[in-house]
């Protein structure tokens, strides 16, 4: 299930520093899949984010249930952000393979 805004009745919210955000696979209310990040959670719910194109309007933002989340490595997803923390994500590769 989707949600559009957060309700105070969640909890508290982690939030993973900026570039650092784990990649997720998402099970939309329609059955299909998106791969995207998430931006925060509580306990049982995630803020997530994906995209669905190449424009600003193909970004989406919407908290989901976690059972409808699944945690990805950065290399299984068929969307990555141009701004995350290659060293975060990769941190057995040496500096110099990142060229």
């Amino acid at each position: 299930m989707q949600y559009s805004e957060r309700d105070d009745a969640w909890g508290h919210v982690t939030r993973p520093r900026e570039g650092q955000e784990p990649y997720i696979r998402i099970t939309l209310p329609d059955g299909t899949t998106a791969d995207g990040q998430a931006r925060a959670w509580t306990q049982d719910k995630v803020y997530a984010l994906w995209v669905t194109g190449h424009a600003f309007e193909d970004r989406h933002l919407a908290w989901m249930d976690a059972t409808d989340v699944k945690r990805i490595h950065r290399s299984e997803s068929n969307w990555t952000d141009p701004y995350d923390d290659s060293a975060f994500h990769y941190p057995d590769l040496p500096r110099d393979s990142w060229a």
